[in-house]
């Protein structure tokens, strides 16, 4: 397998977001990215009631369909409210930018699994800016699974909806067309005898873990 092929034609990257990487990460191949690791993982194997949630908690999902959307405030403070609910309470979800793409991209028929840290304003409970997925049946069980990898990456990246969660996916595209081992860098007797995982495993280990014990 040639992992020196730019990432131009790789799934979900395109000309555009190639650039990007290649300027604000120096990652201009395939292999470069198969390399890039993640910088944390954030344990996604829980979904919380909308009660449970308080400011100062790491982390959290909720999976609900979005109930409404609405522009609040002015100025600087115009933001993009959107409300979930559960059978224990009302969220709301904001966003000070990128409007216009949220409005296009999120609605109010699909299920969504939502993601970010909470934080309250009055009495209310928020999440700004928070991770939406669609959570269908496959993509459920993949994102509930276990540790969700965090990649580095810029403001411009950002800006560009380059975030860990598109790098992420990018990854996954990856992975998906290695049809072919990687060659070992290590001898069998050495691997056996420091009991290390073969290199596709590892790296794919590294990328996707099921449980911090996998890390190890």
């Amino acid at each position: 397998m040639d992992l020196t092929q730019e990432l131009t034609y790789l799934k979900g990257v395109g000309p555009s977001r190639a650039e990007i990487l290649a300027k604000e990460l120096n990652i201009t191949c395939q292999e470069d990215l198969l390399y890039y690791f993640p910088y944390k993982y954030i344990d996604r194997s829980r979904i919380h009631k909308i009660a449970e949630l308080q400011q100062g908690m790491p982390y959290i999902q909720v999976c609900r369909r979005i109930l409404d959307f609405r522009m609040e405030g002015e100025g600087r403070g115009k933001r993009l409210v959107a409300r979930l609910a559960d059978d224990s309470g009302i969220l709301e979800l904001v966003w000070f930018k990128g409007v216009k793409y949220v409005e296009s991209r999120y609605n109010t028929k699909d299920l969504y699994l939502v993601f970010g840290k909470p934080a309250q304003f009055g009495n209310k409970i928020s999440l700004a800016h928070p991770d939406l997925d669609v959570a269908n049946e496959g993509n459920l069980r993949v994102l509930t699974g276990g540790l969700q990898a965090y990649y580095s990456t810029t403001e411009k990246m950002k800006n560009s909806y380059l975030n860990s969660r598109a790098i992420q996916k990018i990854v996954v595209s990856l992975f998906q067309t290695m049809n072919e081992r990687l060659p070992e860098t290590l001898p069998d007797y050495l691997l056996e005898r420091l009991r290390l995982r073969p290199l596709n495993e590892a790296l794919r280990l590294v990328h996707f873990p099921s449980d911090s014990k996998a890390l190890k």
